[in-house]
């Protein structure tokens, strides 16, 4: 099998290989870009491995007139820049000592030993800049029938980086057979290392979470994280069982992360996964709205249509019920009305009088459905 992808024939792709092999070193193409372009999925990140060394790896670059940066050279990884473009480079590496979050890493000639100390056998298929496949693994079997699988003895996978049993759950979620199901052996070794996720950053147990949820179509993923005590230990007293029907009544441009989130319910989750600001908003509007349980239109005044769209899916999912049909002309209704009342209408209240008279107002203005004119309104007064 060869590989023949545009990004392998890039001139930027070409002259960072040639930089790296041009003292003989070996250099290949590992990770994501082999195995998406093995499934014919979008390539969007280059990493490389190598048997030259750190310095070696700076050396060669300088030598061919390209940029690198030291973004993580104790650990033996060195970014090359050309043309803007960053190519992630990498040493051949094996594990001395890990503790579950770091590792002590030894620098190595074999390509066989890097293999091994990655997570899954789909992410351990390598390629030459010519595009020829080397499988020391054999992942390219597991990769065909889109099993994820861990290396070796996934006990061992997951002490050395417990962020892998999320990645597990990920990785199946995006590339495995949901007719396959998921890896069983895999499975009892997240669940019997559960503690170790305590470990881990909240920012890193975020990111993952987040990237879970961004796939097409995680329930199965999440159902067995909820089975395995996963998810609650991640999100306590978050449930699995609405997102199915979230899903069911979601289609390609309506799939939000957030709005699953919402819809698995647990406390506290903008702190527990570190959301950032703008996340966090979204999410706590969306759950305002659902608490308040106004029609969609009164929801898009309020906090905009993406939140009206987002409110809209998740109390049809946990309700059990049907999207309004009328929704996006609800939403469109929402976003496009101004109230038509503003102080100066109100020329003899000032302070907080004026201030109850507005929200009264607006209040009986939303309750006609935004029918109501300036002039009805001032009749009221």
């Amino acid at each position: 099998m060869k590989l023949n992808d545009k990004w392998l024939k890039d001139p930027d792709t070409v002259l960072v290989m040639q930089a790296l092999q041009k003292k003989g070193n070996k250099a290949l193409f590992v990770g994501g870009c082999v195995r998406n372009s093995l499934l014919k999925m979008p390539v969007t990140d280059i990493d490389i491995a190598t048997d030259a060394k750190p310095h070696e790896i700076v050396s060669l670059a300088i030598d061919s007139g390209l940029k690198s940066i030291p973004t993580g050279i104790e650990h033996g990884t060195i970014t090359i820049v050309s043309n803007n473009k960053t190519y992630e480079v990498t040493c051949f590496r094996k594990d001395i000592k890990t503790d579950g979050r770091h590792a002590v890493i030894e620098y190595s000639d074999d390509i066989e030993d890097d293999a091994k100390r990655r997570d899954f056998t789909m992410n351990a298929i390598y390629s030459t800049s010519s595009g020829i496949i080397v499988d020391p693994l054999e992942g390219l079997k597991d990769l065909k029938i889109r099993h994820v699988r861990f290396i070796k003895d996934p006990n061992k996978r997951i002490v050395e980086d417990y962020l892998r049993i999320l990645r597990f759950f990920r990785f199946t979620s995006e590339y495995g057979d949901p007719n396959l199901g998921i890896d069983a052996d895999g499975l009892a070794a997240c669940a019997a290392n559960i503690d170790g996720i305590k470990l881990l950053a909240k920012e890193r147990i975020g990111a993952e979470l987040k990237k879970i949820l961004k796939t097409k179509n995680p329930s199965i993923v999440l159902a067995a994280m909820d089975r395995a005590g996963i998810l609650s230990n991640i999100l306590p007293g978050s449930s699995s069982k609405y997102v199915p029907i979230l899903i069911h009544q979601e289609n390609q441009n309506t799939i939000n992360w957030i709005t699953r989130l919402v819809v698995l319910g647990g406390a506290e989750p903008t702190k527990s996964l570190r959301l950032s600001n703008k996340e966090s908003r979204e999410y706590k509007y969306t759950l305002k709205a659902i608490n308040l349980g106004k029609k969609p239109s009164v929801v898009a005044f309020e906090f905009g249509k993406d939140i009206a769209l987002s409110y809209s899916l998740s109390l049809a999912a946990l309700t059990e019920t049907f999207l309004p049909d009328n929704l996006y002309e609800q939403i469109i209704l929402g976003t496009s009305v101004k109230f038509p009342i503003e102080a100066k209408d109100l020329k003899n209240l000032q302070g907080k009088k004026l201030g109850d008279a507005l929200r009264e107002l607006k209040d009986l203005w939303i309750k006609s459905e935004f029918t109501l004119s300036k002039k009805d309104l001032l009749k009221n007064r």
